[in-house]
C-alpha cells in the first residue's frame, strides 16, 4: 500500500482486500512495532465491549475483561482477524436494531466490509441478521435498503480496482479461487476441527445452559437476546465449516459466549462461582501454556541475526522457498514472488509447484531463503536444489532444534547469487 500497489500485486495472502487496508492504516498511525497487533486487538476488545453493553444492558468492563483474561486459549490478542471482524459484526448487528433507513443502510455497508475482512462473515451473521431484518416495521423495505447499502459498500471497496485496471480486478477473484480451491482441507482436519470445538466448548456448557434456561426457554424471552443466541449457533457453525482446527477461529463464538457469561452473572452472581470453575480450569491452563510458547519463540527468534540477513539481501527481492515468512517482515526483506506464504505456492499450484519456482529462478532473485536443509531432507525438489547448487552460495544458516530433536521452522538457509 505504501507504495500505491494494490493487493497481491505485491504479496498474495488468502485474507480478501479490505484487510490490506485496514492492516495498513493500523501500521501508519501506530508509532510502536513490537505489540501492535495486541493493542489492535485490545482496542477491538474495547470498542466490542462497548456496543455489546448498549445491546445487552451489562458492564462492558465485564465484558472486555473476561474477553481479554479468558481469551488466552482462543488467541484473543494475538490481532488475528477474527478481532476485527467480531468488532463489525457487534456493530452490523447494533445497527439492525434500529428502525432508522441510514442505520439499515449503514449496516448494509458495513456488511460488505466485513466480509471483505473475512469470507466467513457471511454465515456468522447470517441467522441474527435474517431475524433483525424480519422484525422490522417493514421488513421487506428494509431488507432492500440493507441490501443496496451491502451494494455500495462492494461498489466503494473495489473502486480502487475500477479505476486502476479492471483486468487486475478479475486476476484478484482468479486468485482467489484458485488458492481457495487448494486450501479446502480433508476429513482428518475437518473432523480434528470438530473435536477441538468439542473440547472448547464443554467448559463453557454450564454457562450456556444457565443462560439459555433463563433467556432461550421463557416466554418473556427477549428479541436482543434471541439476537445473541443466534449470533452463538452462526458462529459454532461457523467454526465447524472453516475446516481448519486454529483456536483464533474459535473466538468467533467466545465473544458470545463471554456476553452470555455476564448476562448470567448479572442476574446470577450468589451460584456463578460453580458454573465459571470450568472456565478459571481453562482459563490457568491455556495462559500458562500461551506464555511459555512466547518465551520459546522469543528465545529462537532471538538467536537470529536480522541485521546480517538486510545487509546480505540489501533491499533486492529474496525468494522464498519455504521457509518462514516471518523472516521477511523481521529482516525487513522484499519479496521475489507474491506468493510468499511458505506454504502458498503448494497450495495454489499443487504438483505444478516445481515449475513455479522454477520459473522464479530463472528470474535470477538476487537472493533465496530455504526451509533449513530442504535439499538433504526432501522438503525441496531436486530441479531447484540443483539449480541452486549451480548458481547460488549458501551465506548464512541458522539451525534451531526443539527439545523433541525435531528441527525448528525458524531453520532456514540463506543464499546469495554466484557472481
Amino acid at each position: 500500500m505504501y507504495d500505491h500497489v494494490l493487493p497481491y500485486k505485491y504479496i498474495f495472502d488468502h485474507k480478501p482486500f479490505f484487510n490490506f487496508v485496514l492492516y495498513g492504516i493500523w501500521d501508519a498511525i501506530i508509532p510502536v512495532k513490537t505489540g501492535m497487533f495486541t493493542v489492535l486487538a485490545l482496542c477491538c476488545a474495547f470498542f466490542t465491549a462497548r456496543l455489546g453493553a448498549a445491546i445487552w444492558n451489562v458492564k462492558w468492563f465485564n465484558i472486555f475483561i473476561i474477553s481479554v483474561t479468558t481469551g488466552s486459549a482462543f488467541e484473543m490478542l494475538s490481532g488475528n482477524t477474527e478481532a476485527i471482524q467480531t468488532l463489525f459484526q457487534i456493530l452490523i448487528l447494533f445497527l439492525l436494531r434500529s428502525p432508522s433507513y441510514l442505520a439499515l443502510a449503514s449496516a448494509g455497508v458495513l456488511t460488505a466490509l466485513a466480509f471483505n475482512v473475512n469470507y466467513l462473515t457471511a454465515i456468522c451473521l447470517f441467522f441474527p441478521v435474517m431475524f433483525l431484518l424480519f422484525v422490522q416495521r417493514r421488513p421487506i423495505r428494509g431488507t432492500i435498503i440493507f441490501s443496496i447499502g451491502v451494494l455500495v459498500g462492494l461498489v466503494l471497496l473495489f473502486s480502487p480496482y475500477w479505476l486502476y485496471d479492471t483486468h487486475s480486478l478479475l486476476e484478484y477473484f482468479k486468485q482467489q479461487k484458485q488458492f481457495l480451491s487448494g486450501y479446502n482441507q480433508g476429513l482428518k482436519s475437518r473432523v480434528l476441527t470438530l473435536l477441538k470445538l468439542t473440547f472448547y466448548l464443554m467448559f463453557f456448557l454450564p454457562v450456556i445452559y444457565v443462560w439459555a434456561k433463563n433467556n432461550i426457554f421463557d416466554k418473556r424471552v427477549k428479541s436482543d437476546n434471541i439476537v445473541l443466541g443466534l449470533w452463538f449457533v452462526s458462529a459454532l457453525v461457523t467454526s465447524c465449516l472453516s475446516g481448519h482446527p486454529f483456536n483464533h477461529y474459535f473466538s468467533l463464538w467466545f465473544v458470545p459466549v463471554v456476553i452470555m457469561i455476564c448476562e448470567v452473572y448479572k442476574f446470577n452472581a450468589k451460584g456463578f462461582s460453580k458454573i465459571f470453575i470450568p472456565i478459571v480450569g481453562l482459563t490457568l491452563f491455556s495462559t500458562i501454556d500461551v506464555t511459555i510458547n512466547n518465551f520459546v519463540k522469543y528465545r529462537n527468534i532471538s538467536r537470529i541475526d536480522y541485521s546480517k540477513m538486510s545487509q546480505i539481501t540489501a533491499g533486492a527481492p529474496v525468494l522464498n522457498i519455504r521457509a518462514w515468512e516471518v523472516h521477511y517482515y523481521m529482516a525487513n526483506m522484499r519479496n521475489a514472488d507474491p506468493y510468499l506464504f511458505r506454504d502458498h505456492v503448494d497450495i495454489a499450484f499443487g504438483h505444478n509447484a516445481v515449475q513455479r519456482y522454477m520459473q522464479d529462478l530463472l528470474q535470477k532473485p538476487s537472493s533465496i531463503i530455504s526451509v533449513y536443509n530442504g535439499c538433504n531432507n526432501g522438503q525441496i525438489e531436486q530441479p531447484i536444489c540443483a539449480y541452486i547448487q549451480n548458481h547460488y552460495d549458501k551465506v548464512y544458516s541458522v539451525k534451531i532444534v526443539k527439545v523433541s530433536g525435531k528441527i525448528n521452522p525458524y531453520s532456514f538457509d540463506l543464499y546469495k547469487i554466484k557472481p
